[in-house]
């Protein structure tokens, strides 16, 4: 019987490509807990059955937008089949907090670290089971998160009682989110339940049980007829400091033009809210935080559409 892969990475660094062009390096560069994007199940068959293991080094392109649009072998594992997981996990999955210019816009960047591949254990125990996602639902995504347009990964290792029950939780791997890190543990204790961990005897023990959880802000259909409320992607730090001097507060509605892949291209406000403050942050936030399931065609492929919507300011509390 087969052991769960073990992944481990190295620590993360940054390198220049003699490559790329030269460009002025950001003042803040992107930043990912890329470890956790790799997990134990994505160990690829053919190298479990050839008994192949071994580092992988590779070089990210990362847009403004935080995703990984390239990827580059730079060191060999020797392995075709481990160094093309390593890149096609990269870019699948992995999302960066993007890079920032001295202004503070989100520019690409180049984040160069490497992976190690190591072969399981060909003995082990039987662990404690669970399906750790579904006790997560969209109804448990922290509000101050959401206001914040906070996502992310959150590694975790649980000790699990013989009963099955979580006895604690300690976060292994921030998703930079303190809101998404504390649910996470909060949930794990309060909900999951295991199948428990046996001995060779078959007697039920203890374990100790390392997994994740990716937190996905929940988004709103690209497809209502009705204005999509957008309030949530906003927080009070967000109020303009002018509008609050002159006591400003009203609805913006705007109109959204929505990508096949759910991101707000363009966004212009329809009906404004008597303050240019509050309708020039209003799409500024919405551009840069609101993510939308996007609208299907008749064979089911996603496609552009625009939706209408609005926010609601309130001044904060004195």
């Amino acid at each position: 019987m087969l052991m769960m892969p073990l992944l481990a990475l190295a620590a993360a660094g940054l390198l220049a490509d003699s490559k790329l062009p030269r460009a002025p390096a950001p003042a803040h560069r992107a930043s990912a807990n890329v470890a956790a994007y790799f997990g134990a199940d994505d160990y690829p068959a053919d190298a479990l059955l050839s008994g192949t293991q071994g580092i992988v080094g590779f070089l990210m392109d990362v847009d403004a937008t935080g995703r990984v649009s390239a990827c580059r072998i730079t060191k060999s594992s020797g392995s075709p089949v481990l160094d093309g997981a390593t890149c096609r996990i990269a870019r699948d999955r992995v999302l960066f907090d993007p890079a920032r210019d001295r202004r503070g816009r989100p520019v690409p960047d180049h984040v160069a670290t490497r992976v190690r591949w190591v072969l399981p254990d060909p003995d082990p125990p039987i662990r404690a089971r669970a399906n750790l996602a579904s006790y997560i639902s969209d109804a448990d995504y922290p509000a101050a998160a959401i206001r914040a347009g906070e996502q992310g990964i959150v590694g975790f290792q649980l000790q699990v009682a013989p009963d099955g029950a979580v006895s604690t939780c300690r976060v292994t791997a921030s998703s930079n989110s303190g809101s998404l890190d504390e649910a996470t543990c909060r949930i794990m204790t309060t909900r999951a339940r295991f199948t428990p961990a046996r001995d060779a005897a078959g007697n039920a023990v203890a374990d100790r049980i390392s997994s994740r959880i990716r937190w996905v802000l929940p988004v709103q259909e690209a497809d209502s007829s009705d204005a999509v409320e957008l309030t949530a992607y906003f927080s009070s730090a967000d109020y303009p400091a002018e509008a609050i001097r002159r006591r400003m507060e009203g609805r913006v509605d705007v109109e959204l033009a929505i990508s096949p892949g759910g991101r707000v291209l363009q966004c212009q406000v329809t009906r404004p809210s008597g303050s240019f403050p509050l309708d020039a942050r209003s799409c500024e936030i919405i551009q840069a935080r609101a993510r939308f399931v996007p609208a299907v065609d008749a064979a089911g492929q996603p496609v552009s559409d625009v939706v209408a919507g609005f926010v609601q300011w309130t001044l904060p509390p004195p």
